[in-house]
């Protein structure tokens, strides 16, 4: 059952763009985010953990480097992290949704 709900998690809550290019030096958490994505689409599964754990690492409050986590370790059979990894990156993107709910509900006046 996991399996089936798990596969689907490697998504982003970014819009797609063009096909991600290999970072050679990555700089910012996106950079490594972009490469694990890379890496993964390469099934290079280790590396692409390396980066998603220094993206989450320079970005915590960003969903999309627990999502891409998620996804990696998925990929690696660790089905119990992955789920966790999944939750999280969701309770940080209702987090911020809502935040950013809030400040279009307090700057509309009716």
């Amino acid at each position: 059952m996991l399996t089936g709900f798990v596969a689907w998690i490697g998504v982003t809550t970014t819009p797609p763009k063009a096909q991600p290019k290999f970072i050679t030096n990555p700089q910012t958490a996106e950079d490594f985010a972009r490469r694990c994505k890379v890496n993964s689409e390469k099934q290079a599964y280790q590396l692409a953990l390396k980066d998603c754990n220094k993206s989450i690492s320079l970005s915590p409050s960003s969903p999309d480097g627990y999502f891409n986590r998620s996804h990696v370790r998925h990929k690696l059979g660790d089905e119990q992290l992955g789920v966790a990894d999944y939750f999280h990156g969701r309770k940080l993107m209702m987090e911020r949704d809502s935040k950013q709910a809030e400040l279009i509900r307090k700057s509309t006046k009716f």
